[in-house]
């Protein structure tokens, strides 16, 4: 896990959260700020691509599938667009088809949830390595 006392606003890795449960977002955010990580929020699809051309630019992206007005798919899409990677979060029990999703070559992993913390740490931190020395590797695994 990153030292938080060790790292500025320049060097720690910014996140982008997309999800429309606030409760899954804010303990998602504040687990990742305490692991020391800077974390930017939404609660929808357009206010997700709208931060990816902001100044925040975020090295990952983790979204949900399932948002109130356009799907994960097209964030991840948007995403990849600017070369971030992408894990797509999964309700367990929602309908999908997680070969589908990996097919679209838009998403670096799907985890699904519920998921303990620390497995999303190390899925996040093997995506980032993999993208770092090769922006094809992590591409279409499935987690969960």
């Amino acid at each position: 896990m990153p030292d938080v006392s060790d790292q500025d606003h320049e060097t720690r890795t910014r996140i982008l959260l997309v999800d429309d449960a606030a409760d899954c977002l804010s303990a998602l955010s504040r687990l990742f700020e305490m692991s020391g990580f800077e974390v930017a929020t939404a609660c929808d699809g357009r206010s997700a691509i709208g931060l990816l051309d902001t100044d925040f630019k975020p090295e990952i992206v983790f979204t949900d599938l399932m948002l109130p007005d356009i799907d994960g798919l097209k964030v991840a899409t948007a995403a990849r667009a600017h070369a971030v990677p992408v894990v797509v979060l999964a309700t367990g029990a929602a309908a999908f088809d997680p070969d589908q999703i990996e097919a679209t070559g838009v998403v670096d992993l799907v985890l699904i949830k519920p998921l303990a913390f620390r497995k999303i740490l190390s899925e996040l931190n093997r995506v980032l390595a993999e993208r770092r020395g090769n922006p094809e590797c992590g591409r279409g695994s499935t987690v969960g």
